[in-house]
C-alpha cells in the first residue's frame, strides 16, 4: 500500500499543534480560529524514524471549510475564475454544500480580500 506522504504530514501537524489546550479561546476575525505555533517531526512516519524538527508559526484557520456555493458567490460578484473543473463555470451538480476544491493559494489570496 503506497502512503501519501503530505497526507500524512498534515495529519501530524494537526495532531501536535491542534489540540484544545493550544487553541485560543477568541477569534482574530469573524470564524477564525487561533492556532498556536509549535515544533514536529516532519517527514514520512513509516519509512523515516529520525525526521528532523520543523517549526510553525501561529496561524489562523477558518473554522469550516469554505463550500462551492460560498465559492461561487465569490466568483460571481467579483468576476474571478473559477475551478477548472466547473464545467461552463457551474458547481457540479449536487457538490454545491461540498468544500471547494482546485483553488491554489493565490484563488485563496484574491478569496480572503
Amino acid at each position: 500500500m503506497k502512503i501519501n506522504v503530505y497526507y500524512i504530514s498534515i495529519l501530524t501537524i494537526l495532531s501536535v499543534i491542534a489540540t484544545p489546550h493550544l487553541i485560543a479561546q477568541t477569534t482574530p476575525l469573524n470564524g477564525f480560529v487561533f492556532i498556536k505555533g509549535n515544533t514536529f517531526k516532519s517527514g514520512d512516519v513509516v519509512t523515516n524514524p529520525n525526521r528532523p524538527l520543523v517549526r510553525v508559526d501561529d496561524f489562523e484557520m477558518l473554522d469550516h471549510q469554505v463550500t462551492n456555493a460560498e465559492y461561487k458567490q465569490f466568483t460571481d460578484a467579483t468576476g474571478f475564475v473559477v475551478p477548472l473543473h466547473w464545467e461552463e463555470g457551474q458547481i457540479p451538480k449536487g457538490k454545491e454544500d461540498y468544500p471547494v476544491i482546485f483553488v491554489n493559494r493565490y484563488d485563496v489570496d484574491e478569496y480572503m480580500k
